[in-house]
């Protein structure tokens, strides 16, 4: 089958496809921008595994009839799936360009939101941590207000006192 360059563009975004359904099945993982380039790399070489597994599959499943111009031979062989196959280098190409991305060799720049997520919670913060001031500061003021409410009661409350005692007392 010869494929035409302008075909390219067609089998690119089909792949491009399975890699970003394949992203999106592992959302729930941490974000690779959060992992070291060793760690993704070991991750790489483990899904390279994976797919040489998937392409041999069914070897272990044959009988070895021995070594052929240094290959293996077996009997009985199930054809890869080209599903599973296609899965597979799909995890080797995302791990790939989680590493480019994270080496800093893709010349992209992210939406604004994600700066724009932190600079409004760091607002957000600043704004709650005034309105907290702010009402530590009116509750203080309600407090005090309360207090010397309070106060004025007591002293009015021993001044009426005072003055019974004092009604009592002239009143003998």
């Amino acid at each position: 089958m010869t494929v035409e360059r302008k075909d390219y563009d067609i089998i690119v975004a089909a792949f491009t496809a399975l890699m970003t359904k394949k992203l999106r099945e592992n959302d729930h993982k941490t974000h690779w921008r959060n992992q070291l380039i060793s760690d993704l790399f070991v991750m790489l070489v483990a899904e390279t595994k994976e797919l040489e597994a998937e392409l041999v599959s069914g070897a272990q499943f044959g009988r070895d009839l021995g070594t052929v111009a240094g290959q293996k031979v077996f009997v009985d062989r199930e054809r890869p799936s080209p599903v599973k196959v296609a899965r597979e280098c799909a995890d080797v190409a995302n791990l790939a360009l989680m590493i480019a991305d994270v080496a800093g060799g893709l010349d992209i720049e992210l939406p604004a939101r994600e700066t724009v997520t932190i600079e409004l919670l760091q607002r957000e913060v600043l704004r709650l941590q005034k309105e907290v001031t702010h009402e530590n500061g009116r509750w203080k003021e309600v407090y005090e207000s309360h207090r010397q409410e309070r106060e004025k009661r007591q002293l009015l409350e021993i001044e009426n006192k005072r003055l019974q005692s004092d009604r009592g007392v002239s009143g003998d």
